[in-house]
């Protein structure tokens, strides 16, 4: 392919690489292409003064052909986040001890080998909170630092546990889009945050072989991206969807959820679902999901009483037995001492560690019950019904906020992000705007993303890809936002 490339003095010819300055400390680990699909770590450095941070290598366009049917990817920089086995590099959760644990994985695990196969190139790993489980900058983090969210002021929580790639998607041009995975919320939560396109996915619809475990129940793999064009061209190329012969006709409006807390973003809201509803042609339905919910189950105690604790005892069930207690084996025989843990592990280990069976096999009956209801009544098909809800309104979370002591309870209740978690459905975080605020960091007006949240049906991923990239080409929302301070550069 075109250059261009390095000539050495033995006469061997090599790629040239670009390093970029990791200024906000998205990435763990920066990476080039070895042979026989290995990757293999680089170091170096930008600049001599880099305050503590990487460089990460990235290739030139020139090396790979123009995007094709068969690798629509062709070219496009990947970043991955650390709970993906990448072949060739160490897989460490976050957590200092894991990384020391564990050999060079031999595999690549599936689901990101096929957006390799389809082109992309990786550029390096990003960081993730412990195992995935939500943690707060900068009281919760230990093993390392927390990346830092480029939106506003700079100082704002780039949010749970594909935090690494949301901070670093949004802050450099030269990274396309990264993978993250979304057990309670980890691809929506970094989207709206950092004021990206991305979708959680149909629960099953991409194997979790090769990722690090929360539980089989709720984790999927996803995608992050400043466009809605490349997020459809990915999505629709990584896995098969429901074929659908219109869009939905409906759209429902939970009571619950609207309108949102922070009225200021309201008029925002307010016209996007104007002119998505004139775009579908559809109604717009204000629903008591609740009084729904009720009926349907015959109880009165209201969705976010009967859910109460299920995502919590089933996370914590299962990962405990499925990543703690193997974790802690492993590394008491190969070092003859106990792992660290950071606050937030530890609290939901322990919870993990005492949760009787019942518990779970409680949780799992609640859980599968409100996927009944949801499916059959709001979303029965591709065609009939979209769910929307406020993702985030643009609101101050200040990094520097300490929340005391750290949890074992995550997703208590019914925030709007469970919806989709609940009833394993595919769930698209939108940036839709941006809200003005004075930002005690900087003594002057900043701006947040707006972003909302749209259910589909289950399989109808696809569907939700094309209708937002279809709006984004059609001039009703902004289909690529910027990299930086500001959605719209």
């Amino acid at each position: 392919m075109p250059g261009p490339y390095l000539l050495h003095p033995s006469g061997s010819i090599t790629k040239v690489y670009r390093l970029y300055w990791d200024y906000n400390f998205a990435f763990v680990e920066s990476v080039t292409d070895g042979i026989n699909g290995t990757h293999i770590p680089v170091t170096g450095l930008a600049l001599t003064d880099a305050s503590s941070t990487l460089s990460v290598a990235v290739p030139s366009r020139l090396y790979y052909p123009p995007p094709s049917s068969e690798r629509p990817l062709s070219g496009k920089r990947l970043a991955v986040k650390d709970l993906y086995d990448v072949k060739g590099l160490r897989t460490s959760g976050g957590n200092r001890a894991y990384r020391a644990m564990t050999d060079p994985a031999t595999d690549t695990a599936p689901a990101l080998q096929k957006l390799i196969d389809l082109g992309a190139v990786v550029v390096g790993k990003t960081k993730t909170t412990q195992f995935a489980l939500g943690e707060r900058p900068t009281a919760d983090y230990v093993d390392q630092l927390a990346p830092f969210n480029p939106r506003g002021d700079g100082y704002q929580h780039p949010q749970v546990s594909s935090c690494g790639t949301g901070a670093g998607v949004a802050s450099y041009e030269w990274l396309d889009f990264g993978t993250a995975t979304d057990t309670g919320g980890s691809v929506r939560l970094p989207s709206q945050a950092n004021g990206l396109f991305g979708m959680r996915i149909t629960n099953a619809s991409l194997p979790l072989d090769g990722i690090l475990p929360l539980t089989p129940i709720f984790d999927t793999p996803g995608l992050l991206s400043r466009s809605a064009k490349l997020l459809q061209t990915a999505y629709n190329a990584w896995f098969p969807s429901t074929p659908y012969k219109s869009y939905p006709k409906r759209i429902v409006l939970p009571e619950e959820f609207w309108p949102t807390v922070n009225k200021t973003s309201m008029p925002i809201y307010t016209s996007f679902i104007q002119t998505l509803a004139e775009f579908l042609d559809a109604e717009v339905v204000t629903m008591n999901t609740n009084a729904s919910f009720n009926a349907y189950s015959n109880t009165t105690e209201g969705i976010s009483q009967y859910l109460g604790l299920t995502y919590s005892n089933i996370t914590n069930y299962d990962q405990y037995r499925l990543l703690a207690v193997p974790f802690k084996t492993r590394y008491e025989a190969k070092f003859g001492r106990a792992p660290y843990w950071n606050p937030v592990t530890r609290a939901r280990w322990t919870r993990g560690a005492s949760l009787p069976l019942s518990s779970y096999s409680s949780a799992t009956d609640h859980y599968t019950l409100y996927q009944s209801w949801y499916r059959s009544q709001l979303t029965p098909t591709c065609e009939n019904s979209l769910v929307l809800y406020p993702m985030g309104a643009g609101t101050e979370d200040y990094r520097d906020t300490y929340v005391s002591p750290p949890s074992p309870i995550f997703g208590a209740g019914y925030p709007g992000t469970q919806m989709a978690v609940m009833a394993a459905l595919p769930d698209y975080t939108v940036p839709i705007g941006e809200r003005t605020y004075f930002s005690r960091v900087t003594e002057r007006n900043e701006t947040l993303p707006v972003t909302i949240g749209i259910v589909g049906a289950a399989g109808c991923d696809g569907m939700l890809m094309d209708l937002v990239a279809e709006m984004g080409d059609k001039g009703l929302l902004v289909g690529e936002v910027g990299a930086g301070t500001s959605l719209y550069n």
